[in-house]
């Protein structure tokens, strides 16, 4: 999509509920989004093999830690191979993980115009969206939840 479509969508979405997330976490139990809402949600869209997620990890663990029992950070594995993200995804500690396969993973990309990762979102307490694209954890993310914490 072009920057105008994609701030076209970004304003008509703004606002309104993001669509479930519904996957497995790493005990291979079902895990969805809406079991987080009650505080404001980081969704870190990310996958084992790509290097600019890898990069953010450790900047996301740290806001994570600073701002623990103020928001959520659900970590969702998209384009890779389950097997894979089993075996990587438990050296990030990410407490709460959600991993999609294709099929799963499919609608949200297309709906919200996941073009790459790591990609994050920014929901409310009650899983409405507040920033379609928000800032990387290396970047503003922190003004970001600063802004939205203090509405």
């Amino acid at each position: 999509r072009s920057d105008i479509q994609f701030k076209i969508m970004e304003k008509e979405l703004k606002g309104k509920p993001m669509d479930e997330i519904a996957g497995i976490d790493l005990e291979e139990k079902t895990n969805k989004l809406s079991n987080y809402y009650g505080k404001p949600i980081v969704v870190d869209f990310w996958a084992t093999w790509c290097g600019p997620c890898k990069y953010e990890i450790p900047f996301l663990q740290k806001i994570e830690k600073e701002y623990e029992g103020k928001i959520e950070v659900v970590s969702v594995c998209i384009w890779d191979k389950k097997e894979q993200w089993l075996k990587g995804a438990p050296q990030y500690e990410f407490e709460n993980n959600i991993f999609l396969n294709k099929e799963q993973s499919a609608p949200l990309v297309e709906k919200y115009s996941i073009q790459g990762i790591p990609r994050y979102m920014l929901l409310d307490k009650n899983g409405q969206i507040v920033e379609l694209m928000s800032e990387r954890p290396s970047g503003g993310l922190r003004d970001q939840l600063d802004a939205l914490l203090s509405k």
